[in-house]
């Protein structure tokens, strides 16, 4: 699995992430930057949630990824 965040200094993994999730966020990263910035500031948006999974709101919808990166819109 490769990912772009770690090419950016400035993008701090939380601990509680797994890698795969990393790689679904940076996915949709390189798909649409959908307004932010740089990846520091799209990565900002992602917010954990209860039962392990994390989301984000992408491209006027909410994207949950479960730990395994499974995607759900």
């Amino acid at each position: 699995m490769t990912s772009d965040w770690t090419s950016e200094p400035h993008v701090v993994i939380p601990a509680w992430m797994t890698p795969q999730q990393v790689e679904a966020i940076a996915t949709l990263y390189r798909r649409s930057a959908d307004g932010s910035a740089n990846q520091a500031a799209f990565f900002h948006r992602v917010h954990q949630h209860i039962g392990g999974y994390c989301g984000l709101t992408w491209c006027g919808m909410f994207v949950g990824i479960e730990p395994d990166g499974y995607r759900h819109t």
